[in-house]
């Protein structure tokens, strides 16, 4: 949204301190080491930490030497290379948007996993919408490093709707190789290994995201990847009973987006109390079915909502409202969930899809 020009970056941006909740030990050191078989958490700075229940959920990060000329792009103000997953990098692209005159606009998207997949298409419907009601003319091109422009049919469906619509060229398969930003030149690759080099007036490109480094550093309770490996209903390690994760860098085979976090969190937080405060033999664990949502902006003030869950199951909360665009789930997106996100979240009083309303698995 600090991207698209549609809300103020003072509105969404807050320290990690004035999120958690008062009475909460805060260490602020990065984590080096986990050590599962002594139960130890060790930081940058050598402290360790014991712990008799652990729960990982640390993200992922951006890779920007992954394309080379990336961050150099970024970093020079003069050009026009933007990308939406930094919030310093969302501001220059909400300043490239904005002062753009007209022609080549590229958008890019990265190879998954990355988090909120549907990003990548946000900001273009929101560039081609400001850029649309100032008269400016683009000539936009989108490029995906997956074969689908969705991963759910019935909402890909809309969206090549949306970009037909527009006009804007679709490249299925395409990765990007580099960035030369002094040339305003940007090198794809398709699957089959062909180069295409092309020229641009605006780039928006996505960073290739992986785990933070200890937990690429510690296949103890990684896998190959380095996602904690949990079980997709529990939420609970694979190897260790003591050891929870969600979120992005869980290895749960769904979308990586805040919907999923706030949907996984009161079941892994049901599920440990089960086995550490009750001490449950065989306590009948909550499923997370991999609920997730993408709430997709398309313009002239509609956003498409998308809900599913594993293997792209639709799983709406508002059925037939979500068949195309709607202009309600735009005044969600755009002050119900910032408000929930920053005023009732931190407090554990904002349970997702259910709102204010506990799910039926909360006995907290």
């Amino acid at each position: 949204m600090v991207g698209g020009g549609i809300i103020e970056p003072r509105k969404v941006m807050e320290t990690n301190y004035n999120m958690i909740r008062k009475g909460i030990d805060q260490v602020k050191e990065g984590v080096a080491e986990i050590d599962p078989e002594n139960n130890t958490l060790i930081t940058d700075s050598g402290k360790k930490f014991s712990y008799e229940q652990l729960i990982v959920a640390s993200g992922i990060e951006n890779n920007y030497d992954a394309i080379p000329g990336f961050k150099d792009a970024l970093d020079d103000n003069q050009c026009p290379v933007g990308t939406i997953y930094n919030h310093h990098y969302a501001q220059k692209w909400a300043a490239i948007m904005k002062a753009f005159k007209g022609g080549k606009a590229l958008f890019h998207q990265a190879p998954l996993p990355i988090k909120c997949p549907g990003a990548p298409q946000k900001i273009m419907h929101l560039s081609h919408d400001h850029w649309n009601k100032n008269s400016t003319r683009a000539d936009i091109e989108f490029f995906t490093a997956i074969p689908v422009i969705f991963g759910v049919p019935k909402y890909a469906k809309v969206l090549q709707a949306e970009a037909d619509k527009k006009n804007i060229n679709v490249n299925f398969e395409h990765k990007l190789l580099e960035i030369r930003g002094k040339d305003r030149v940007a090198v794809f690759a398709d699957k089959e290994g062909n180069q295409r080099e092309v020229k641009f007036d605006a780039l928006h490109a996505v960073p290739p995201q992986r785990p933070v480094e200890f937990l690429r550093n510690n296949n103890s309770i990684t896998n190959e990847a380095g996602y904690v490996e949990v079980d997709n209903g529990t939420l609970r390690s694979t190897r260790y009973g003591n050891i929870w994760s969600l979120g992005d860098c869980s290895s749960l085979p769904t979308s990586k987006t805040a919907a999923a976090i706030m949907s996984q969190t009161p079941i892994l937080i049901n599920n440990m109390l089960k086995v550490w405060r009750d001490k449950q033999e065989n306590p009948e664990f909550c499923l997370y079915k991999g609920y997730t949502s993408c709430p997709l902006f398309v313009g002239d003030g509609k956003l498409q909502l998308a809900e599913f869950r594993y293997n792209g199951e639709v799983d709406e909360t508002f059925p037939g409202l979500q068949n195309g665009p709607n202009s309600l789930f735009y005044h969600f997106k755009t002050r119900l969930f910032p408000f929930a996100y920053f005023n009732l979240m931190p407090y554990g009083l904002w349970y997702g899809r259910s709102g204010l309303l506990k799910p039926n698995h909360v006995y907290i």
